[in-house]
């Protein structure tokens, strides 16, 4: 039987990247993807911290690197490791701190993990998509403060892409808005916003569209011509001049169709 080994680092690897094509599915439209996203990223996140801390010295991520038992007969160390907290307070002592934000969200992310693992669980898929965002980008400012491990040569090329859309706050969001505008659309149709300009990023819920990256809302108007559902932003008012308490509405397309007729 063929045995496979990793290296501390390679491990870590491997659930990043895990953890990225199961975020790339839920960014797809399977949400439930986003919960094996979380526990491989937070995997990914324990073994780094570890693999640090063993920077300093191998036997560090051992609670007890002074036992004789450390190394088996066969040569393979088995003993009890270090937790995340442990690893994290043992780089703070070195002068290797986190950022408070950075402490905050591995703690969110620790908490549901341990509800899916153990038992049930609520998941806000918005809210794990932006935290997942966060904690890339500040694990990368981390990895580039007190580490020469350069990431762009270890993800794979399928997964480089999300990687990239997480690392960049604005990627991140734009993503995260037009995943939220398609998860909570009343149609399959796409919108974009009047306001900031955002494509795919809005969604219409009864007669109300909201845009989920600068959170605008604008009720939702029926072309009177076409029947297009349109907002109220792209509506043209026919009796806008005599001020009617009942306005007759149209589509900017419809609207300039009629000039061209008349």
């Amino acid at each position: 039987m063929a045995l496979e080994r990793l290296t501390l680092l390679e491990n870590a690897v491997d659930s990043l990247n895990e953890a990225l094509r199961k975020y790339n599915e839920g960014i797809d439209g399977d949400t439930k993807s986003y919960k094996f996203a979380i526990t491989h990223f937070s995997h990914f996140i324990e073994l780094m911290f570890k693999y640090y801390v063993s920077k300093s010295h191998p036997l560090l991520i051992y609670k007890n690197p002074y036992s004789k038992s450390l190394e088996t007969s066969r040569g393979r160390k088995d003993a009890t490791t270090i937790g995340l907290w442990e690893a994290v307070q043992f780089l703070k002592n070195e002068g290797k701190p986190i950022q408070e934000e950075f402490k905050q969200d591995m703690e969110w992310l620790k908490k549901l993990r341990n509800k899916i693992e153990h038992h049930e669980f609520k998941m806000d898929t918005r809210e794990v998509r932006l935290t997942l965002g966060r904690l890339v980008r500040a694990f990368i400012d981390f990895n580039e403060s007190h580490s020469t491990l350069n990431f762009d040569e270890k993800i794979d090329v399928m997964r480089y892409p999300a990687f990239v859309s997480l690392a960049d706050e604005y990627k991140s969001r734009l993503e995260n808005a037009r995943a939220t505008a398609t998860e909570e659309n009343d149609d399959d149709s796409n919108y974009n916003c009047p306001h900031c300009g955002a494509t795919d990023t809005v969604s219409l819920s009864g007669d109300l569209f909201t845009c989920h990256l600068c959170d605008q809302t604008e009720s939702a108007i029926t072309c009177r011509e076409c029947s297009a559902i349109i907002s109220e932003t792209d509506a043209v008012d026919l009796d806008i001049d005599q001020h009617s308490p009942d306005p007759i509405y149209v589509c900017e397309s419809c609207y300039d169709k009629m000039c061209y007729e008349e």
